[in-house]
């Protein structure tokens, strides 16, 4: 019997921040938890959770053995067929990933470093951005902005939506109000 400590597919938060960027990651925390968390566990999240993850990665990889199922009188080994299933099972998730960062890189213009600069910045939306944002370490998403003049959004008081208070589509929303108002 064995006990599986680190699956190589599973997500973590090593991910999350990889994506995100290490200082939006614990920003996000400290507007979650309402106070910002100890600065060693950026330190963690940068240098020791990666290296711990990889290093349990690569002693699972050196000591992979086909699954078998023992007990007292009898031993069961898996078919091969049934292996395969599984690990089809397991990859089919996850090879969506290296395919849409090759699709991205293959897609994006430039030189081989251009583009992989320009796939690994964070794509954010206007109401995403931070105050004092550097724009030259995001790209910023309009395809999908906020109109205040939809129809469907009459009526609503964006104090109510938990994602659109506190933000920048608020005060797009209030201004249209206080326009509206004026008569401008």
């Amino acid at each position: 019997m064995s006990l599986t400590l680190y699956h190589p597919f599973s997500r973590n938060s090593h991910f999350s921040f990889s994506l995100l960027g290490i200082n939006r990651y614990y920003d996000n925390l400290e507007m979650m938890f309402g106070f910002r968390i100890a600065p060693v566990m950026k330190i963690c999240w940068m240098f020791v959770t990666p290296l711990f993850s990889l290093t349990i990665f690569i002693m699972g990889a050196i000591s992979y053995s086909e699954l078998t199922y023992k007990r007292k009188t009898y031993e069961y080994t898996y078919p091969s067929w049934a292996i395969g299933v599984g690990w089809m099972l397991a990859l089919v998730s996850v090879i969506w990933i290296p395919i849409t960062f090759l699709k991205r890189v293959i897609d994006a213009e430039g030189s081989i470093a251009q583009r992989l600069m320009s796939t690994t910045r964070p794509i954010l939306k206007r109401h995403q951005l931070r105050q004092g944002e550097d724009l030259t370490k995001v790209v910023l998403d309009e395809s999908c902005s906020f109109d205040p003049d939809d129809p469907i959004l009459q009526g609503l008081d964006p104090r109510d939506e938990p994602l659109l208070a506190n933000s920048v589509e608020l005060q797009k929303i209030e201004n249209s109000k206080r326009n509206e108002t004026n008569g401008v």
